[in-house]
Parts: structure tokens; C-alpha cells; sequence
């Protein structure tokens, strides 16, 4: 099953994702390496969507 997504509803869905990554980086206490993992996996993805960058980017901090 593919689920579909439209323009707002993938945004809500990454801002919430977003907060989960903060969250957790916040309990690693390092947020450097944890960002860096992240964006290393996001980064092996062989498609990434240029607004999931921009909205962990800006609205992550």
C-alpha cells in the first residue's frame, strides 16, 4: 500500500517529524552528531523531496 500525500498534509507530517528528530537530539545531548546522522541517512535516500530539507532546516532551527 502507497500512501499519497498532498502538499499541506506531507508538511504537517514533516514539521511533526521534525519535532521527534529535535526531541531526540536534545537527549543525545549532541546535537552535531545527531543532526549529522540524520542528514547522513537522509542524504543515502536515493529520492529526498527539497521541502524535507527546507523544513528541517528552518522550522528545526
Amino acid at each position: 500500500m502507497v500512501l499519497r500525500l498532498n502538499e499541506n498534509e506531507m508538511l504537517h507530517e514533516l514539521i511533526k517529524l521534525n519535532g521527534v528528530i529535535w526531541k531526540k537530539a536534545e537527549l543525545s545531548r549532541d546535537f552535531r552528531k545527531f543532526y549529522s546522522e540524520v542528514f547522513e541517512k537522509i542524504s543515502s535516500l536515493k529520492e529526498v523531496d527539497e521541502m524535507i530539507l527546507e523544513v528541517l532546516g528552518d522550522v528545526g532551527g
